[in-house]
């Protein structure tokens, strides 16, 4: 417990016009090396992105999601988790 790993957290709601390039912006002060991936579902209108924390602790990276989730950006509620399981 508390061990760092390469942890996921999902950011869902985001604006159809978001590039991984934002984000990368939105999380870089983090001090985190990070990866993401952005996933678009049926419209162009669901965009969720998938981002990828090296040496983030489960712990912490749960306590991001919490803040993440419910906040405003453009004009959108974000939704945000720390996934389970994610291949």
């Amino acid at each position: 417990m508390g061990e760092k790993e390469e942890i996921r957290v999902a950011v869902g709601n985001l604006p159809p016009e978001i590039t991984e390039e934002d984000l990368q912006e939105e999380f870089e002060h983090l001090g985190y090396d990070l990866t993401i991936h952005l996933e678009r579902s049926g419209s162009s209108d669901r965009v969720t992105a998938v981002i990828m924390f090296e040496g983030m602790t489960r712990i912490t990276a749960e306590k991001l999601a919490d803040q993440l989730d419910g906040m405003p950006y453009q004009d959108r509620t974000l939704r945000a988790y720390v996934p389970l399981f994610l291949a």
